[in-house]
């Protein structure tokens, strides 16, 4: 995502040729380097090498075009009341992020200029927000939770299932 420089030794050359990898390269993408491969069969000029470049997973990012994408838990309490969570850049920073009131699992907010550098312009870095439930719950929460869902029940999250299906 950064760029930077390989090493390669090759056949016709004793010493390491340093090929300059560009910023927000693809992955597949080819980087052809003029006059730095083997000469032809016939003694003409010498030809160009071609590089394929693998570009390993991150453990946390994925990438979209010039956008970085990261899944961010957050708790059934910020996302009902709304929070400032920090998210972790590629950069190694961490940029504070609005969760606004009642957002959703799986709800996409855009942090301008945090994402994939490419000649000399940054994409964006989306935060899909995944609720996560604690793994034990308190008594006090869980006597909290029933009367939540007690005050909510003529609700359905679901009745505009029905409507789409023509249920």
């Amino acid at each position: 995502m950064k760029g930077g420089e390989v090493a390669l030794t090759l056949k016709s050359s004793a010493k390491p040729l340093n090929i300059a990898i560009p910023a927000g390269v693809n992955d597949q993408q080819k980087i052809r380097v003029r006059g730095k491969g083997e000469a032809s069969m016939t003694g003409g000029a010498t030809g160009d090498l071609v590089l394929t470049v693998t570009v390993s997973s991150h453990p946390v990012y994925t990438r979209d075009g010039e956008n970085l994408r990261i899944d961010v838990p957050i708790s059934v309490p910020e996302a009902v009341l709304g929070a400032t969570v920090e998210v972790p850049t590629l950069d190694g920073e961490r940029v504070k992020v609005k969760i606004p009131a009642n957002t959703p699992s799986g709800r996409v907010l855009r942090v301008r200029g945090h994402g994939v550098a490419v000649k000399g312009k940054k994409g964006d870095l989306l935060v899909t927000i995944q609720i996560v439930t604690p793994d034990i719950i308190p008594d006090k929460v869980r006597k909290l939770a029933e009367e939540w869902k007690a005050l909510t029940e003529e609700e359905n999250p679901r009745e505009f299932l029905y409507t789409k299906a023509g249920l």
